[in-house]
């Protein structure tokens, strides 16, 4: 009986290892990362609402590739509708890894995120108008930023971050959030500024700013700007020349 017993526990032991391994096997197969690359045109506009990354480059052809594992990426949905390529999940699914879409365009007119994922431009994205939107817990950089005009509005707790080396003729910022925005190293001619919310604002104005705070926010600008400011919330309104 004993010996029985004996056997019928060394078979069990020898089960559960063979199944943790093949459990652990098929783990780590499921958490490799693969490429994909979508055959998508025609679009200048991204509309992100998941918490995949997108990185962003100007270049003259189109390109769009996603660096996923592969439970990851038949949870991904990314196609063009009219000029706005739209990234999303399908019924809503959590991604179980991180998630990033290359994407390369010849023009950008517009980024609307509200999600939580990041777009991020690390090189020169030159255009004529921009227009930046966050509803959602995610951040939006440009690092090289050359517009004529620029607008950036935030509903959200997400973050804007705007640099450049090319003055712009104006920019537009709009916050009715908790997130922020700093483009205080994009000169800009004509900066119109309004805080409705909590979110703070850094900005670079050479010419004019009109500065309105009804919320808590504060608005910091730099540069020799004629100011023309009113703040009836709790906010303020500081220089530094």
């Amino acid at each position: 009986m004993k010996t029985k017993l004996m056997i019928f526990i060394f078979a069990f032991s020898l089960s559960v290892i063979a199944c943790n391994r093949s459990t652990a096997a098929q783990n780590n197969e499921n958490n490799v990362k693969t490429d994909k690359n979508f055959d998508l045109t025609g679009f200048t506009q991204i509309n992100l609402s998941t918490s995949a990354d997108v990185v962003l480059t100007q270049a003259e052809s189109f390109n769009v590739k996603v660096e996923a594992t592969e439970s990851d990426l038949e949870k991904l949905e990314i196609y063009v509708e009219g000029t706005k390529l739209v990234i999303k999940t399908k019924n809503w699914k959590d991604f179980s890894d991180k998630v990033t879409v290359y994407v390369s365009l010849p023009k950008l007119e517009a980024v609307v995120l509200s999600g939580s994922g990041n777009v991020t431009a690390a090189n020169l994205v030159n255009t004529e108008n921009l227009d930046l939107v966050i509803s959602g817990s995610g951040n939006i950089r440009f690092d090289n930023l050359a517009a004529v005009s620029y607008n950036c509005t935030i509903s959200g707790s997400g973050n804007m971050s705007l640099a450049g080396t090319k003055r712009a003729q104006s920019g537009h910022l709009t916050i009715s959030g908790s997130g922020n925005i700093n483009s205080e190293k994009i000169s800009t001619g004509e900066v119109t500024a309004s805080i409705a919310g909590s979110g703070d604002m850094n900005v670079a104005a050479e010419e004019t700013l009109k500065a309105r705070i009804s919320g808590s926010g504060d608005i910091s600008y730099i540069g020799n700007a004629t100011i023309d400011a009113k703040v009836t919330g709790s906010g303020s309104i500081k220089g530094n020349r």
